[in-house]
């Protein structure tokens, strides 16, 4: 007759592998939950990177499909970036970008103190790359204000604060004898709700476009102003 063997492992045994291996399983998603958030971060500045632009940004006009509020697209980019590169060396430059970051996340937080405690850098402020950055801003109903007025008192709320805050940036560069920055500012808007029907990629790119726009055209009015 052929032998029967029998498993030597006990009950016991069984449940302390596999309380080990569902640990080792937990530890392992970990893991990868940090290297996907690793990947979403520009490195330079410890801000989101353009992915993590990308994904919010489909995320928030999302969240407009029958939902009150609107959104703010913030675009910005260093004026004569290029030019303090050449001159003063990559180091500099890495500074500059490094202070608008700051600049940027000191707007939002006093923009709205309440959404920026409940927000993570890399999920509004962004390094899309080179000396561009982007910052969403959403805006939520207030009761009795309409909603074209609530945005419009958001968007110029937004770019108030970047410019405060990019003052006191510069006033510590001067300080410090650094070169003080400049910047140009474009904002895109967005007004909810949307339908179910709406193409959310479509009104992301219409939006950038917009963001972009606005942005340039601010450049050449400066640009405009140093040459008159």
């Amino acid at each position: 007759m052929p032998k029967v063997i029998t498993s030597k492992r006990s009950e016991t045994q069984i449940l302390q592998e596999n309380r080990l291996l569902r640990k080792e399983n937990e530890i392992l998603r970990g893991q990868i939950k940090i290297l996907e958030e690793n990947i979403k971060i520009d490195h330079l500045t410890g801000i989101g990177n353009r992915k993590a632009f990308s994904e919010s940004i489909i995320r928030e006009v999302s969240r407009l499909v029958r939902t009150p509020g609107s959104l703010i697209l913030v675009f910005s980019d260093l004026d004569k970036f290029k030019m303090l590169n050449d001159t003063m060396g990559h180091q500099a430059g890495d500074e500059a970008l490094e202070a608008v970051s700051r600049t940027l996340n000191s707007a939002l937080k006093n923009f709205s103190e309440k959404l920026y405690r409940s927000l993570r850098a890399t999920d509004y402020v962004f390094r899309l790359g080179g000396d561009e950055f982007a910052v969403l801003a959403p805006v939520f109903p207030t009761l009795g204000v309409p909603q074209t007025v609530a945005l419009e008192g958001a968007s110029q709320k937004i770019k108030n604060r970047i410019i405060e805050a990019l003052e006191a940036e510069n006033s510590k560069r001067r300080k410090a004898g650094k070169i003080p920055i400049e910047m140009s500012i474009g904002l895109g808007y967005l007004k909810g709700p949307l339908s179910r029907s709406t193409d959310i990629n479509a009104v992301k790119a219409e939006l950038i476009i917009q963001a972009d726009r606005s942005m340039y055209k601010e450049k050449r009015r400066s640009n405009m102003l140093r040459r008159s």
